[in-house]
């Protein structure tokens, strides 16, 4: 599973970044967390394509994180994509969809099929749980968590051999099935190990910092904050219900994360070290998130 960061800016894109969007590759299956405008064009850039299955999440109606998504649907369309695509985010974003696609004239060579975010349990399958959380902005807006459920435990070739169970039978084993060898009843747990905790990915969107996010967050491996501003702009975190670097820190380290990534910084942050070096003086494993960063999450 890797991350990548295709807009770290708050509000204004910049000479060297653009504005909010993540997208979270897994397996063959790409999930792309806000698209501000331009976000097609990181998307190419970056060397993800267009055909791959992807799901879209916004996760509020302001434009730095979603006008992209127009331009966005017009490109899969001309890249003559047919699979279905799945739009979660507030009730809003459907007629924002619908309406400013019938005014372009542009119709999609693919279904959209449109989801509406709510606190709590969004979507999953087989693998993952994509949760929801409403945070405090201006306007209605999530912070979503992506969850892979437990994976199976190890399986142990030298054990099984050991007891003479067959190779044929070795896969019910790895499902957790019971298999009779002659006339013995061979348990799962003698040669899988205990299941494995799977990974968990939290994006915060704009908040000012609030404690659901903490247990919201809980043992998440990557955290990825907001931090428009530094402590020499508390006063706006407030008065703009954005987060600080220290904010966002304390955040992470209440939640026990493995590691904080840092965007959505004020353009008037050319240079990150000081949101970093105040982060780190709250929770030491910290980064700042720039443009077509690729972060890799592995296993537990």
């Amino acid at each position: 599973m890797r991350i990548f960061f295709l807009g770290t800016s708050a509000g204004v894109p910049t000479r060297d970044r653009n504005v909010s969007c993540v997208a979270v590759r897994r397996g063959g299956e790409l999930l792309l967390f806000d698209v501000g405008e331009g976000a097609q064009r990181q998307l190419i850039k970056a060397g993800l394509g267009l055909k791959t299955k992807t799901k879209i999440f916004i996760t509020h109606m302001h434009g730095d994180h979603l006008v992209g998504l127009l331009a966005l649907l017009q490109t899969f369309s001309l890249a003559g994509r047919e699979d279905p695509m799945l739009v979660f985010g507030p009730e809003k974003v459907a007629a924002f969809i619908n309406s400013n696609l019938e005014m372009m004239g542009v119709r999609p060579t693919f279904p959209i099929q449109m989801h509406t975010l709510s606190d709590g349990f969004v979507q999953e399958n087989g693998e993952y749980v994509i949760r929801a959380l409403r945070t405090r902005h201006s306007t209605e807006t999530y912070a979503l968590s992506l969850e892979e459920k437990q994976r199976p435990g190890k399986f142990d070739p030298e054990k099984a051999k050991s007891l003479k169970i067959p190779v044929t039978l070795w896969r019910n084993l790895q499902k957790g099935e019971r298999v009779t060898v002659g006339e013995r009843e061979i348990d799962p747990r003698l040669v899988v190990s205990e299941p494995r905790k799977g990974r968990k990915i939290v994006i915060s969107s704009d908040t000012y910092p609030i404690d659901a996010m903490v247990r919201f967050a809980e043992g998440a491996d990557v955290l990825i904050h907001e931090s428009t501003y530094g402590e020499d702009h508390l006063d706006k975190t407030e008065k703009n219900l954005h987060s600080s670097a220290g904010q966002a820190a304390l955040i992470a380290s209440r939640a026990l994360v493995r590691l904080l990534v840092l965007t959505h910084f004020s353009t008037r942050y050319n240079d990150l070290s000081a949101l970093v070096k105040e982060a780190r003086r709250v929770f030491p494993r910290v980064v700042a998130a720039r443009d077509f960063m690729v972060v890799t999450v592995a296993y537990p």
